[in-house]
């Protein structure tokens, strides 16, 4: 259980690692065609559409690290003076009725959305734009099967393995 439990974590580390690198391209598209477009009065389409497609891509990913990190919104204000096995309850009611609802109603609204965009192969509105756009929504249901697969991960260290769910929290084993 504890192998599954941190390959899924190794995926999401890697996830990130390309996040990271994915933040240098969207700035250097972002300033190539500003360049372009200031200085050169040309301003292509497909590299402007590039720009927002990565930007998907890239709060997927972080998303999904934030939860690994245990660094994504929350409010501590009534756990901050909990112990441990309180703060364990109350995580884990948390991810068994925010995180997995929030998670399968986002399923359940992109699995339509992005069925449509494959089935017409959804490219660009715009003339000479960026292709591709079934790929680009795709990446949202990924993003959801990750957060799936966290919140599986979390339940069962908690559950099972009686550990802390976080291990990039940098909190002591319970």
């Amino acid at each position: 259980m504890l192998s599954i439990c941190d390959g899924i974590d190794r995926v999401v580390r890697w996830l990130a690692t390309v996040a990271a690198s994915l933040i240098v391209v969207v700035a250097l598209t972002q300033v190539i065609a500003s360049i372009l477009r200031y200085f050169y009065s040309y301003a292509p389409i497909m590299l402007q559409e590039l720009i927002p497609s990565l930007n998907v891509i890239l709060v997927g990913i972080s998303i999904c690290y934030a939860v690994l990190r245990d660094v994504h919104t929350r409010v501590d204000i009534l756990t901050a003076h909990l112990g441990d096995a309180a703060h364990v309850r109350v995580e884990l009611v948390l991810v068994i009725c925010l995180l997995c609802p929030a998670t399968f109603l986002l399923l359940y609204m992109f699995i339509p959305y992005v069925a449509q965009s494959w089935a017409s192969l959804e490219g660009s509105r715009n003339v000479g734009g960026l292709g591709g756009a079934y790929i680009v929504k795709s990446f949202l249901l990924v993003m959801s099967a990750i957060l799936l697969m966290q919140a599986a991960s979390i339940v069962v260290r908690l559950l099972v393995l009686r550990r802390w769910p976080y291990p990039d929290a940098g909190v002591a084993e319970l």
